[in-house]
């Protein structure tokens, strides 16, 4: 999990040289990037994107292509019972969407999101880390699910095994009689 913000977006800029050439100005539109680091509002990177971008942020890129909005990997601020409305508004203003960006948030970043920031950071990383646990407890408990199934499965396949044996035998024994 990255601790920054991705998203493309479409936005023109001017072509000096046919510009010159044109004798007015021409535009042509162009992809580009922002990048943003939470908590951090100085230091948001905006600019065309390369080749490279859209090769190492495919998946961004194939939903901006397809003029879906980005999706966001992670636990969303707003399912995080913690924060109350106004604390999920003030991270979302520094450009925090999930716990796991207050989890990997920067002592600096924290003292612009001021008090509470600390004790925060700390829950996210423990409430990431309790449900890291949750999933592979639930995980285990659904594979035993699974294996019990499969063993009544047998179960019940041996018993229907074990009538059909019987069933001639039965049947030999009525006729010797």
């Amino acid at each position: 999990m990255s601790s920054f913000t991705i998203r493309f977006f479409q936005d023109s800029i001017q072509l000096g040289f046919q510009s010159e050439e044109a004798g007015h100005p021409v535009f042509a539109d162009r992809d580009f990037i922002e990048i943003t680091i939470p908590g951090d509002m100085g230091n948001i990177i905006v600019r065309e994107a390369t080749d490279n971008d859209k090769k190492t942020h495919a998946n961004l890129f194939a939903q901006y292509k397809a003029g879906l909005e980005p999706s966001i990997e992670g636990t969303p601020l707003e399912s995080w019972s913690r924060l109350t409305r106004s604390q999920v508004l003030n991270y979302k203003a520094l450009n925090f969407q999930t716990v796991e960006q207050i989890a990997e948030m920067s002592d600096t970043a924290a003292g612009k999101v001021g008090l509470g920031a600390m004790p925060d950071r700390t829950a996210a990383k423990a409430y990431l880390e309790l449900a890291k646990d949750s999933a592979l407890a639930m995980k285990q408990s659904l594979i035993i699910e699974r294996q019990d199934n499969e063993m009544a499965e047998l179960k019940r396949q041996i018993a229907e095994l074990a009538a059909q044996i019987e069933k001639p035998n039965k049947q030999l024994k009525l006729t010797k009689d």
